[in-house]
C-alpha cells in the first residue's frame, strides 16, 4: 500500500483484484467502496464522502405524522380509552383529512374550524372531546417550538346543553318490556338494559355467552359509511356480565352474531337505532334512547346500593367516571333523603319517605 503525495490518501489492493482507497480524516482512517480501478475507487470515495457530509432532510412536519408520532410517545402514559380516542381522531379524523397534510408550522386558525366542521351532526361533547385532544398534541409543538401559538386555541366547539338524562325506573323498565317489538329489537334491548353500548352489543356474538353471562370483547364501529369490528371496547378492557333468564334463554339458541341482519352479517348500530324509534314512536318511550337503557342500567345500580367499583366493572368504566356521570338522584330521592334526616315530605304521594327509600322508586 502505497501513500499519495498531497493527503490524497492510499490505494488498497484487495484479494478480488478490486482496489479501496483509504484516508486519514480528523485523525481516523477511513475505508472508501471498492472499484475496479484507482479512478472508480476515487469516485466512489468521493461520493461516500458527499452522502456522508449531506445535511440531514428535514423531518416531516405533517400534521398527520406529527400527531401519530406523539401519540405514540404518549402511549405509556394514556389509559386504554384515552389511547384509543387519539387512535380513532388519528385514522379517522386528521390521516383522511386534508389537514393532515398540512405542515405544523403553518397550520392555522382557519385550517382546524375547517376541521370541526367534518363533525355536523355528531354530538356537542364529541365534538368539544375531539377539540381538546387535537388542541393537547399542537400544545406539544408549541413546546418543541413548531408554533409561537397554539392555531386550536381560539377554536370553540358547539355549546353543550345539559339535558336530564331520561331514565327510567324499575316499574318503567317493566312497562317497556311489554312493548311489541322484533325478537332481534327485543335483544337489542335486553342487552342495553345490562349496561351494553350499542357497538358493543353489535359486536356480540352467541359464543361470547357461556351459559351464565357475557364477556363484551368486541365493538361494531362505522367509519367512513363502511361497517368494521374493532376487537375491543371502548376502554379497550373486556368486561363479564351476568345475565338475566330470559337472556338466558334468547343466548343458549344461536350462532353466529346476535344482532344480525337477514344475510347473517352484524346489525349496523345506527340501523339498531333506527329500529328503536320506529318501535317507540307514539309511546311514552318516543324522547328515549337506546343509550338512555344503559344509562338506566347504570343509576337503578347505584340507587339499589350497588357498590361503585361493582356497578363501574359492569358498566365498562372507571369507579370516578361512573360516579361523575350516573350518580344522579331522581327528584323523589332526593325528598326521600331529606325525610329521613328531618322528616320532610316534600308534598309526595303515597308512601312515607321511608318506603320510598327502601322502594328505591
Amino acid at each position: 500500500m502505497r501513500r499519495r503525495a498531497n493527503d490524497e490518501g492510499t490505494y488498497k489492493q484487495l484479494p478480488s483484484g478490486k482496489v479501496r482507497l483509504v484516508k486519514r480524516i480528523n485523525g481516523d482512517r477511513v475505508y472508501g467502496p471498492a472499484g475496479r480501478t484507482k479512478l472508480e475507487a476515487r469516485a466512489n470515495f468521493a461520493a461516500m464522502l458527499e452522502e456522508r457530509n449531506r445535511p440531514p432532510a428535514p423531518p416531516d412536519l405533517k400534521l398527520a405524522t406529527f400527531f401519530n408520532a406523539q401519540v405514540t410517545r404518549l402511549k405509556p402514559q394514556l389509559s386504554p380509552s384515552t389511547y384509543a380516542l387519539y387512535e380513532t381522531i388519528y385514522e379517522n379524523f386528521i390521516n383522511n383529512h386534508p389537514i393532515g397534510g398540512v405542515d405544523v408550522p403553518t397550520l392555522s386558525t382557519a385550517d382546524v374550524e375547517a376541521w370541526i366542521e367534518q363533525f355536523t351532526g355528531k354530538a356537542p361533547r364529541t365534538i368539544a372531546r375531539y377539540l381538546q385532544c387535537l388542541k393537547a398534541i399542537l400544545e406539544h409543538a408549541v413546546r418543541l417550538g413548531l408554533v409561537d401559538k397554539n392555531p386550536a386555541t381560539p377554536v370553540r366547539p358547539p355549546r353543550i346543553e345539559e339535558h336530564p338524562k331520561d331514565l327510567l325506573n324499575r316499574k318503567q323498565v317493566d312497562a317497556l318490556l311489554k312493548l311489541e317489538t322484533t325478537t332481534r329489537m327485543r335483544t337489542g334491548i335486553l342487552l342495553c338494559l345490562h349496561g351494553l353500548r350499542r357497538a358493543e352489543a353489535c359486536g356480540l356474538k352467541y359464543e361470547d355467552f357461556d351459559g351464565e353471562g357475557i364477556t363484551v370483547r368486541r365493538q361494531a364501529l362505522e367509519v367512513n359509511g363502511e361497517l368494521i369490528i374493532k376487537e375491543s371496547t371502548k376502554t379497550g378492557d373486556r368486561r363479564w356480565i351476568p345475565v338475566d333468564t330470559e337472556l338466558k334463554k334468547i343466548l343458549s339458541e344461536g350462532k353466529g352474531w346476535v344482532l344480525a341482519t337477514s344475510t347473517g352479517t352484524p346489525l349496523r348500530p345506527r340501523n339498531m337505532a333506527r329500529e328503536w324509534s320506529t318501535i317507540s314512536k307514539g309511546t311514552q318511550f318516543e324522547t328515549l334512547t337506546l343509550h338512555d337503557l344503559r344509562s338506566t342500567f347504570g343509576m337503578l345500580m347505584l340507587e339499589k346500593g350497588v357498590d361503585v367499583r361493582t356497578a363501574a366493572e359492569l358498566m365498562g368504566h372507571s369507579p370516578a367516571m361512573l360516579a361523575k356521570i350516573y350518580a344522579r338522584s331522581r327528584k323523589e330521592l332526593k325528598q326521600a333523603a331529606m325525610g329521613l334526616v328531618y322528616g320532610y315530605n316534600g308534598g309526595t304521594d303515597g308512601g312515607t319517605n321511608q318506603e320510598m327509600a327502601a322502594s328505591g322508586t
